[in-house]
This record gives structure tokens, sequence and C-alpha cells, in this order.
């Protein structure tokens, strides 16, 4: 994460806004971390990468990542994506930036996000948080790549059809065939090309439209890409 956030420690008696007036709110969902395996095709309004997470004494435990799309607020019901798939229900309970409280997060934001009734050990190994009951998880996307030149930094290889790289994108990685798609039929793509793709990944993967990635070989970048759709 290229920011730092700066989570405020704080044992002061808090206003009617802030969090110690919520932790009510809070209070049902403590009793237990209850996992589950979502299938739902809720839509998806906004998720968070999470790339941290601590406990703060008397304050409880906090997420820290980027929104990648949407927004959220404070009192949001929200289920978090474990890493095998399962999830953790649970509601925003503050949100702080630069140890500024907020009411609301939106996509390009690097934000803390205290959780309620969750505990640091429980998500340990998530990936992402999600509106609840959203899905996420596919195998299946097409979208569109640039293949990158030398100067670029990539590695003046053509790309051709049934390539089967790994594909980084801001909440994984995973391996998949890709083919080209569109009206014209094309075998290859070189380097400063553009070309329409379909992708079968080997896994499911936290991904959705608009999500960039990266297509890589033998840990070298080779094409850039955005994911168009998702099945």
């Amino acid at each position: 994460m290229s920011d730092i956030i700066r989570i405020k420690h704080s044992n002061e008696k808090q206003g009617p806004n802030n969090s110690d007036m919520r932790d009510n709110s809070c209070l049902a969902s403590a009793t237990g971390v209850q996992y589950t395996n979502v299938s739902s095709d809720e839509k998806l309004k906004f998720m968070m990468r999470i790339e941290a997470v601590f406990n703060l004494t008397g304050r409880g435990t906090v997420v820290v990542g980027r929104v990648l799309t949407g927004a959220f607020c404070i009192g949001d019901a929200v289920d978090i994506v474990i890493s095998d798939g399962n999830r953790i229900a649970t509601t925003i309970k503050e949100i702080e930036m630069y140890n500024k409280s907020l009411n609301q997060a939106q996509a390009g934001d690097n934000v803390g996000v205290f959780l309620c009734g969750v505990r640091k050990d429980d998500i340990r190994n998530a990936t992402v948080f999600v509106n609840s009951n959203a899905k996420v998880l596919y195998k299946f996307f097409t979208g569109r790549i640039y293949v990158l030149r030398q100067d670029e930094g990539g590695m003046q290889i053509p790309v051709f059809n049934y390539y089967y790289p790994y594909f980084r994108f801001e909440t994984s990685e995973n391996r998949g065939l890709m083919t080209f798609e569109g009206e014209e039929a094309i075998e290859m793509l070189m380097p400063g090309d553009e070309g329409d793709i379909k992708v079968e990944l080997d896994d499911y993967a936290v991904i959705s439209p608009g999500m960039h990635f990266g297509i890589y070989e033998e840990g070298q970048i080779v094409a850039k890409g955005q994911i168009s759709g998702v099945e």
C-alpha cells in the first residue's frame, strides 16, 4: 500500500457521533463469529481490499486497506471474504483516514475501518470486504489487454491464443486459460498491440468489472488489462 493510514488511539469519553455511543449496535454480533459460504446474486455495491488487520485495545478490530469500488458508510452491513471463500457477516463501526473520522469512504480512499464483533484471528486470511451477500467469486471474465513493449517493462514476447499465464488482480493471483474475443479471428498479439480476451481461471477469484490486472510469466509482466465482465 502506497499511503500510510494512521489510526488514532484514544481512551477519552467520546461524543454522540463517535464509536463509544455506537458500541451497543455491535453487541448482537459480538457473541460469536458465523462462517458462511453465501451463494447470492446481490449486486456488488462496494469492495475494499484488506491489506492489514490490527486489534486496538479498547477499540476492537480494525482493517486497513484501499477502497476498490463504490462507497460505504458507518452502519453498513458487510461480508468479510476469507481466502477460502467463506464469509463473516459484520457491521462497520467507524471509518478513519489520517486521524480523521469519516462517515463515508469511497473508491480510491485508503482507510482504517473498525468492525463489530470480529476478532483479529478470525479474519487473519481475509482478502476483501463487500456489501452483504454481494457476489464476488467468479471463474470466468472478459476484458481488454495491452501487451507491453520491452521499453515499457514487458518481456517483448507475443501473446498467443490459448495462452495459460498467471493473472495478478488487485485482490489475488490466479492462473487461467486466455482466448481472444472479437469479430476478427486472431491468433497472436505482438508487443504494443491491444485485444479483447476471455479467461477461464483455475480457481474462483474475487474480481469485478472495472478491476485492473496484470498478466505474468515466470514472474515477469507481459501485459496489462481491465475486466469488462464476469460470469
